[in-house]
C-alpha cells in the first residue's frame, strides 16, 4: 500500500515539475476517449488542454500542433488553425509547423493559401537535413497536383526524389501526378 502511495505522489511531483509531460498525459486521455467513441467526454477534456507557458519553443510549437491535430479530429476545423498559426507565431518559419498548416489548408480546400505557405515551407532550409527535406517538396507538390499544376508539381516531386532518392511516397505522388495529368487532359 505505501508503494501505491509512493507512486502517486512520485506521478503528481514529476507532473508538477514537467509540464510537458502532464501536458501529454491530458493528450492522451482525449485520444483515448474519442477512440473509444465519447466524443463529448473528448471534446470536454480538450477544452482543459492548454500548453503550459512554461514550455521550451520546441515544445510549445509541439504542444500546439498536438492540440490543433485533436481539434482537427474533433471538428475544431477554426480552433485547429488557430493553434497552428499561435505555434507559428511562437516558432516563426518552424518547418513541422509549416508542413502541418500546408497540409492542414490542402485539406481545407484552401489550395491557395496552401501553396502560400508551401511556398514558405520551400524557403525553409536551415537546419533541415537533406533526408527531411523530401516533407517540403511533397507538401508544396501535392497542393500544386490539386491546382492542376502539375509541370510545377512533378518539378518539386523530383527535388524530393533528390533529397532522398527511392522515396516511396515521392514515386507514388509522381505517379498520382502523372495519373491526374492524363485526367485533366480528357
Amino acid at each position: 500500500m505505501k508503494s501505491a502511495a509512493f507512486l502517486l505522489v512520485f506521478l503528481a511531483v514529476s507532473a508538477a515539475a514537467n509540464p510537458f509531460t502532464d501536458f501529454y498525459n491530458k493528450a492522451t486521455a482525449v485520444e483515448r476517449a474519442d477512440a473509444q467513441g465519447k466524443r463529448e467526454e473528448a471534446a470536454r477534456l480538450l477544452a482543459t488542454l492548454v500548453p503550459p507557458e512554461r514550455l521550451q519553443r520546441a515544445e510549445r510549437v509541439d504542444a500546439f500542433l498536438k492540440r490543433a491535430e485533436l481539434r482537427a479530429k474533433l471538428g475544431q476545423f477554426a480552433r485547429a488553425e488557430e493553434d497552428i498559426r499561435t505555434a507559428l507565431t511562437a516558432a516563426p518559419g518552424d518547418y513541422q509547423a509549416l508542413c502541418v498548416l500546408t497540409q492542414f489548408l490542402r485539406e481545407r480546400s484552401r489550395l491557395a493559401d496552401s501553396l502560400e505557405t508551401g511556398n514558405q515551407l520551400v524557403a525553409v532550409t536551415a537546419g533541415i537535413p537533406a533526408h527531411n527535406r523530401t516533407e517540403k517538396w511533397l507538401q508544396r507538390g501535392e497542393t500544386l497536383m490539386r491546382l492542376e499544376r502539375f509541370d510545377e508539381a512533378e518539378a518539386d516531386i523530383a527535388n524530393a526524389l533528390r533529397d532522398k532518392p527511392a522515396d516511396v511516397p515521392s514515386l507514388w505522388l509522381m505517379v498520382q501526378a502523372g495519373l491526374r495529368r492524363g485526367d485533366a487532359r480528357r
